[in-house]
């Protein structure tokens, strides 16, 4: 029973994607890893992440629409970079929608991953300033 939950989970997780369009080519495992897994993932949670890393300026007592543009995007990738805390937060929301199998890839290259997905993150909450604000 227990095999056939896990197996509706990981079809419904994957069924919640929306469909990214890559370019065709040569990958690297985790460059495939990021264009079939990661993208869709982050996609489907752009609202989430917003919302999240909003509540992360409040907390911070940053008025990010005060900044400059230069400003907001060092914010960001600082943040997203040097905090631990925003940084394993967002990861987690990430992680969580992994199936079983793209977990056990994700052990296997969990640094390169972790860092393609703060590199996605960063890019996605950059090109999204104006709805920090």
């Amino acid at each position: 029973m227990s095999s056939f939950l896990d197996m509706e989970r990981n079809a419904q997780l994957v069924s919640l994607r929306p469909v990214i369009h890559a370019e065709e080519g040569l990958q690297t495992v985790v460059e495939h890893f990021q264009n079939e897994v990661l993208r869709p993932i982050l996609k489907f949670q752009n609202t989430l992440l917003l919302a999240i890393f909003s509540r992360y300026c409040q907390k911070q007592k940053t008025i990010f629409r005060n900044l400059s543009e230069q400003e907001q995007l060092a914010f960001i990738e600082n943040s997203l970079k040097k905090d631990n805390q925003i940084r394993r937060y967002c990861q987690g929301i990430v992680v969580a929608f992994f199936t079983e199998a793209e977990y056990a890839r994700y052990i296997e290259e969990e640094e390169a991953i972790n860092k393609r997905i703060i590199t996605l993150l960063i890019e996605r909450l950059a090109s999204q300033r104006k709805s920090l604000a």
